[in-house]
């Protein structure tokens, strides 16, 4: 049980800004939403938080296979955030290809 608490921690930490202006939005979508039918009711507007989410997941993918198929050093566990950046390996150029020219 306490490793799912800090796999939540560790997720509410790494995506609390996306969280927060995802209720925001969900807030302006709702009402807007309200407006339009002139009732309420539950539809897609409830869908901003997992929509937003989806897509920050799935932009850091292709982010991650992209910087893996150019050869760039990547560190999932970089507490940075900037993907575990080595510019030694930029481009796939690294200490063992400059040897072999």
């Amino acid at each position: 049980m306490t490793e799912y608490i800090k796999s939540v921690a560790k997720f509410l930490k790494r995506y609390w800004w996306l969280l927060a202006v995802g209720m925001v939005l969900t807030k302006y979508s709702v009402e807007y939403a309200y407006q339009e039918r002139g009732y309420w009711a539950v539809g897609g507007e409830y869908l901003v938080i997992p929509m937003l989410l989806m897509v920050a997941c799935l932009a850091e993918s292709i982010i991650r296979e992209i910087r893996e198929t150019f050869a760039f050093d990547y560190d999932e566990e970089d507490s940075d955030g900037d993907y575990g950046w080595n510019k030694k390996h930029h481009l796939g150029f690294s200490e063992e290809s400059e040897h072999r020219r």
